[in-house]
């Protein structure tokens, strides 16, 4: 499955994403006007940077889960704690 099925299919929306940076451990793209960059620390620990159009961050943190977690997992987390998708100023 690749990166925008398997984030389509955790947000239950369709997600069109090109990042510039997709390994196992850095995330970094552009999308809907925002700034996505990940960084991934062990198998399951990851620091979450989503920065709005403004410059202010809308995401800015450390986000770990209990087992081994993909970076489609971390992505679809910065997209849905930054409110990316409920904010319609960005559709």
């Amino acid at each position: 499955m690749d990166m925008n099925s398997a984030i389509t299919r955790l947000l239950g929306r369709k997600v069109r994403i090109r990042p510039e940076i997709d390994t196992r451990s850095r995330f970094y793209a552009r999308w809907k006007q925002h700034v996505i960059d990940i960084e991934r620390e062990g198998y399951n620990k990851f620091y979450i940077r989503v920065t709005g159009p403004d410059g202010s961050y809308s995401y800015d943190g450390w986000w770990k889960r209990e087992n081994y977690t993909e970076m489609e997992q971390a992505v679809a987390e910065a997209i849905k704690g930054a409110c990316i998708l409920s904010n319609p100023a960005v559709d």
